[in-house]
C-alpha cells in the first residue's frame, strides 16, 4: 500500500512539474536558440530616450539561457515623456518555434523560416511578411493593415526595401499607401556594432516599430556590421525637404549612448 501511494505521489509531482513551463524554460527538447544581435559585446538590457523624440519606445529586456524572454515597453510622447500606453511581452521558445504574447491582449501568431527568423507574423488582423538575404539580414518587409470600423473592413499596405554594402546599411526605400516612397541613405562609421544596436530612428522603416524587442531577440535578422554615422531622407511627396540626421556614440567596451537631432535627443543603453 505504501509503495502504491509513493508511486502515485511521484507520478503526480512529475506531471505537475511538466506543466510549469516558463517563457524561458529549457525543459522542451532542443528549444530554439536564436543568435542574438550582439556581436562580441554585451546584450542590451535597457533602452531609454532623453529629449524631444518624434516617436519612440523605452524598453527593458530580460534574458535567460541566452534568450530574450521578456520585454517591457512604454511609448513616448513628442517631448520624450512616457504616455499611458505600455505592455509586457513574453517570448516562449520550443523546438523550431516561438510564441509571443503580451499584456495588451493582441492575438499574435508567428511562422519562422529555415534560419529561424520571422517569415510571417499576424497581429490581430494585421499581417507582416519578412524576407532576408543569404547572410541573414532583413532585405524586405510588408505589412498589410486591416481595419474594422463600424463593420466596414478596409486594408492598406506599407513596405520597405533594404539594401546593404558589405553588411552595412546602405539604403531603405519605405513606401506608405500613397505610393510615394521615402528613401533613406546611410553612411557608416568604422566602429563595429558590437552590441547589435538598431538605429533608434528607423524602427518604422525597418518594419518593427513597437516590437523592436523581436529584433533584439534575434528573430528579425542579423544587425548591420558598423554603427551608422548619418542617414539622409529624400521624399517624393512634394511636401517635405530632404533632411539628414547625424549620430554620435559614447562608450568604450559597449555602446552606452547615441545622440542625434543636433544633440537634442540621447538614447541610453544599459547592459
Amino acid at each position: 500500500m505504501h509503495k502504491i501511494i509513493r508511486h502515485l505521489f511521484l507520478t503526480t509531482a512529475l506531471l505537475a512539474g511538466a506543466t510549469l513551463q516558463t517563457a524561458c524554460s529549457n525543459d522542451d527538447p532542443e528549444p530554439l536558440q536564436p543568435n542574438l544581435p550582439a556581436n562580441g559585446g554585451s546584450n542590451v538590457k535597457k533602452i531609454t530616450y532623453n529629449g524631444t523624440v518624434t516617436d519612440g519606445y523605452n524598453w527593458t529586456f530580460t534574458y535567460s539561457g541566452k534568450r530574450l524572454c521578456q520585454a517591457q515597453t512604454v511609448r513616448l510622447t513628442s517631448d520624450g515623456t512616457p504616455t499611458g500606453f505600455g505592455y509586457t511581452s513574453t517570448i516562449s521558445y520550443g523546438p523550431g518555434k516561438v510564441a509571443v504574447s503580451n499584456t495588451s491582449g493582441e492575438k499574435i501568431s508567428i511562422t519562422l523560416n529555415a534560419k529561424n527568423f520571422i517569415e510571417k507574423m499576424q497581429v490581430n488582423l494585421n499581417v507582416y511578411t519578412f524576407d532576408y538575404d543569404g547572410d541573414g539580414r532583413l532585405i524586405r518587409w510588408r505589412k498589410q493593415y486591416v481595419e474594422d470600423a463600424m463593420g466596414q473592413i478596409s486594408d492598406y499596405v506599407v513596405t520597405g526595401e533594404i539594401t546593404y554594402n558589405n553588411g552595412d546599411l546602405k539604403k531603405i526605400v519605405y513606401t506608405e499607401p500613397d505610393n510615394r516612397p521615402t528613401t533613406l541613405t546611410f553612411t557608416n562609421t568604422d566602429k563595429d556594432n558590437r552590441n547589435g544596436i538598431l538605429l533608434p530612428t528607423i524602427s518604422k522603416e525597418m518594419g518593427c516599430a513597437g516590437f523592436e524587442h523581436l529584433y533584439y531577440a534575434g528573430l528579425l535578422g542579423r544587425p548591420t556590421r558598423h554603427l551608422v554615422s548619418s542617414v539622409s531622407y529624400t521624399y517624393t511627396n512634394g511636401k517635405d525637404e530632404e533632411k539628414t540626421d547625424n549620430f554620435v556614440y559614447g562608450g568604450i567596451q559597449n555602446t552606452e549612448t547615441c545622440t542625434y537631432h543636433n544633440g537634442t535627443v540621447t538614447v541610453l543603453y544599459a547592459y
